[in-house]
């Protein structure tokens, strides 16, 4: 998944609106990877390129030297449940503190579902973190904020502040759903 080969067009069922908006968020990301700052929320239904523009950034990121992390939310979610193990509570806490102050943090599909008390608390730790250092994270999320909201309304309120984080909404059909588009 690279920028080179994110094609807005490879779909011939798309409208005119629907690749302008596919170009538009292509060009927006690669321009944001040049100088990453702030925050990026990606939104849209799935399979409209979403992750793999996320991960062509992490990909021109981490080649110029950044330390990138991506991650699913409900992946990260898993890793981050309490356990009784103490081994695993200090993996916890290093993939936690590691997270909040990676160069570039990517988590993709925020969703609206919960992954428990322990698990939401340290999410949104990294979130806060990272929000308040104003660190570059980019989150994708086929909701959008306001249904985010409902179960993180904390989350919510920081993708909502449009100093820190920019939102683009990707308008297009899902290509795996006959697309051509890679």
């Amino acid at each position: 998944m690279t920028f080179a080969n994110f094609d807005p067009n490879g779909n011939t069922q798309l409208t005119e609106h629907q690749q302008r908006s596919l170009a538009s968020a292509k060009a927006y990301v690669q321009r944001w990877t040049l100088n990453p700052s702030g925050w990026l929320g990606l939104y849209g239904t799935y399979g409209v390129g979403k992750t793999h523009l996320a991960v062509a950034a992490a990909i021109e990121r981490n080649d110029r030297g950044d330390d990138v992390f991506f991650c699913t939310i409900p992946d990260l979610l898993d890793h981050l449940r309490a356990s009784p193990d103490r081994d695993n509570w200090l993996r916890q806490f290093d993939l936690l503190e590691r997270l909040k102050a990676i160069d570039i943090l990517i988590m993709d599909e925020m969703k609206s579902r919960s992954g428990g008390p322990s698990a939401e608390d340290k999410l949104f730790q990294i979130i806060n973190y990272r929000y308040e250092e104003r660190l570059p994270t980019i989150i994708t999320s086929a909701y959008m904020v306001e249904e985010i909201a409902v179960i993180r309304p904390e989350v919510a309120s920081r993708l909502q502040d449009r100093l820190v984080v920019a939102e683009l909404l990707i308008d297009a059909p899902d290509y795996r759903q006959g697309g051509t588009r890679h």
